[in-house]
């Protein structure tokens, strides 16, 4: 086509309030997995529970559902008070336990199905960025048939960092092809607001227990009871 007849549009003479919309129109959701898309505290739990009795060690409940969120490997640092020398003993003991059990314990949780179809039915992308390792993601996935509804998962093999750190969501939106700012991340943890907030994205926090009402502190964009009320979200950023 010669140049002479082809039709560009001029961004500058678009409304400020139309191109402020365009770079953050919500394109895609990005979920956090244990805690949102399936019920595994009580395994999650456990596990600790476990790994840190092999150890001859003990956490309060409390603690330990409060670190639900950060990298595997920080957790158990702080659930050793920082003694380097048993993290990897603690982690690997949590980990037989959680592969040994997690198809008996975790659930899928209420609401996942329906919100998935429902945002794949109005062209959202969708994503998972979880601590987990992709192999496990793909497992859990698998089990309850939800892997049809995501085009992207991101695990904590594919990043150097867990969250608070970003690199989750960076690389889901990256892979996603979007820029973080069109992409919203859902997760239940003060860690997930944080890690969402610093790659760019709006954030929303899924409060699925009492405790989860400190994560407010996080100041996320977004908070929902219950997954279903993100349709709610969706009216909302979505004009």
């Amino acid at each position: 086509m010669p140049l002479s007849s082809m039709q560009f549009t001029d961004s500058s003479k678009k409304p400020t309030q139309t191109l402020l919309y365009e770079r953050r129109k919500v394109i895609a959701y990005i979920f956090d997995l244990d805690g949102t898309i399936v019920d595994s505290d009580l395994l999650l739990l456990n596990a600790w529970k476990h790994g840190l009795h092999r150890l001859g060690r003990r956490s309060e409940d409390s603690e330990i559902i409060g670190y639900f969120g950060m990298y595997t490997t920080d957790i158990a640092s702080h659930l050793l008070k920082g003694d380097v020398r048993y993290i990897d003993d603690l982690v690997k003991y949590r980990e037989e336990y959680f592969d040994a059990n997690w198809r008996d314990l975790i659930k899928l949780m209420p609401g996942a199905v329906d919100i998935l179809i429902y945002l794949k039915e109005r062209g959202f992308r969708r994503a998972i960025a979880s601590s987990n390792p992709r192999e496990r993601i793909n497992m859990i996935l698998e089990t309850f048939c939800l892997e049809k509804y995501f085009d992207v998962m991101v695990g904590r093999d594919d990043v150097e960092k867990g969250k608070p750190s970003p690199d989750l969501v960076t690389e889901a939106a990256k892979r996603l092809g979007l820029p973080a700012a069109n992409c919203i991340y859902v997760g239940d943890s003060v860690y997930d607001v944080i890690a969402g907030k610093r790659a760019g994205c709006r954030t929303v926090l899924f409060i699925n227990r009492p405790m989860n009402t400190t994560s407010l502190d996080a100041e996320p964009d977004h908070v929902v009871c219950a997954l279903y009320d993100l349709k709610k979200v969706v009216s909302t950023e979505t004009p």
